[in-house]
């Protein structure tokens, strides 16, 4: 049985700043060929100019999680690496997100240990990932994890149970410390998917998607240093669908 694979995928595209109507030249590379089923997979180009690709794969009945190395040539890309982060029976792995880290990576993670999901980040370099390290050990269910770099520290959030209603929380991790998990979300619903950025000040800023009032809305909270939290702000009030905020 052929696995489900991955590709990766670049356009070039300097005939769109002159309104040209052309197809932009386009490179295309296969991840794990035949390798298992694949899916879930997060990129981020770093400093050095490399490629950072890491996926879930479900390999010999279990779960596994892959990062891969590349740089484009030409019209190709070159392979400089290809690890596993963890994997293995037992193994169950979700939504992996590559954070750009200067010159490496960091992958954020959740992952089932011990009947429990937990979030997780692993350092990643052109020699491979590092030992995982665990953002948060509580018993709820910790999951979608988003991270943020900037000025050596690793923002991380996540949606979690704890409380009852799913909400947000944060953590980072800088110099081999991480600090106690922090609530983001204030309640008045479910909370869930966030997303985090690190502007040139320092400004904190997560957002996700609440269900209260019968409906999906997107909210955000911010907080300058060495300041408090900000309140929170819902940016939408329409009555449509209003989910997975990027930032």
């Amino acid at each position: 049985m052929r696995g489900f694979g991955l590709c990766l995928l670049s356009v070039f595209c300097p005939a769109l700043a002159a309104q040209e109507r052309q197809f932009p030249p386009i490179r295309v590379a296969p991840l794990a060929e035949d390798a298992g089923f694949n899916d879930e997979p997060s990129m981020a180009s770093v400093g050095d100019g490399s490629l950072y690709v890491a996926w879930v794969s479900f390999r010999d009945g279990a779960d596994s999680l892959q990062v891969a190395r590349y740089r484009a040539e030409g019209n190709a890309f070159r392979s400089l690496g290809n690890w596993e982060i963890v994997g293995g029976r037992g193994t169950f792995v979700l939504a992996p997100q590559v954070v750009a880290a200067g010159d490496r990576v960091y992958v954020v993670y959740a992952a089932e240990h011990r009947r429990n999901w937990d979030i997780y980040a692993v350092e990643c370099t052109a020699r491979g990932p590092g030992k995982p390290i665990a953002l948060d050990s509580h018993p709820a269910a910790d999951t979608n994890p988003a991270g943020a770099w900037r000025g050596g520290t690793l923002w991380v959030a996540w949606e979690s149970n704890r409380g009852g209603a799913r909400g947000i929380y944060l953590a980072s991790y800088r110099d081999g410390k991480v600090t106690p998990p922090e609530p983001v979300s204030e309640g008045g619903g479910s909370s869930y998917d966030p997303s985090v950025a690190v502007d040139a000040g320092g400004t904190l800023s997560v957002a996700w998607h609440r269900f209260a009032d019968n409906n999906y809305d997107v909210w955000l909270r911010q907080r300058t240093p060495p300041g408090p939290w900000g309140p929170e702000r819902r940016l939408t009030k329409a009555a449509g669908i209003d989910r997975h905020a990027f930032l």
